[in-house]
């Protein structure tokens, strides 16, 4: 049996991790997102909350709460607090859904948004490579994205958000399956 790919994806809000997943998934690879996590725990307690919304449906404020509107981001965040309870317990749920896969013979994973020091060192302790995407965007940081800056990839990317990053993006990947073709012969 081949040793599956998996590779996580780093990079800041807005820097185009998923748009970038979505140009190598019919190369074979499956999304998993530590984000996803919360939400799915977040759909299950609010079944009213979607699994997700577009961009800018993210921030509106749609949803009564004892503290006046929220918008769905405002609802994660605030069940976020579960990892203050335990910071793993993201971690640990992405985890068991990959290994699902894995047994479901699943053998292209992308992770599509390390962003905390917990999802970093579980990364790393399982030896998956990291792809740092960067772009020249200026944006305001909060305690999230300033970490960021402090994660040495395996890769550095820069999109440019136009078809040549794409292009770029993609033969990346290939060269990364490729040489993990070549291992696991």
């Amino acid at each position: 049996m081949k040793k599956p790919l998996i590779i996580a994806l780093c990079g800041k809000k807005g820097v185009g991790k998923d748009t970038l997943f979505k140009a190598v998934a019919d190369l074979g690879f499956q999304r998993l997102s530590f984000s996803d996590q919360l939400k799915d725990i977040c759909s299950d307690v609010f079944p009213w909350l979607a699994l997700d919304y577009p961009q800018g449906e993210k921030d509106r404020k749609q949803f009564n709460s004892k503290n006046g509107l929220m918008s769905p981001r405002e609802v994660w965040m605030t069940m976020n607090v579960i990892t203050e309870i335990d910071e793993d317990v993201l971690v640990r749920r992405l985890e068991r859904q990959m290994n699902n896969m894995i047994a479901h013979d699943q053998r292209l994973i992308i992770i599509t948004d390390l962003r905390k020091e917990e999802e970093y060192r579980w990364v790393r302790k399982n030896g998956i490579p990291i792809i740092r995407i960067h772009d020249f965007s200026d944006r305001n940081e909060d305690a999230v994205e300033a970490f960021l800056d402090t994660i040495v990839g395996d890769f550095d990317f820069y999109n440019y958000k136009n078809e040549q990053s794409i292009t770029n993006f993609q033969q990346l990947i290939q060269e990364i399956l490729n040489d993990h073709s070549s291992i696991n012969r």
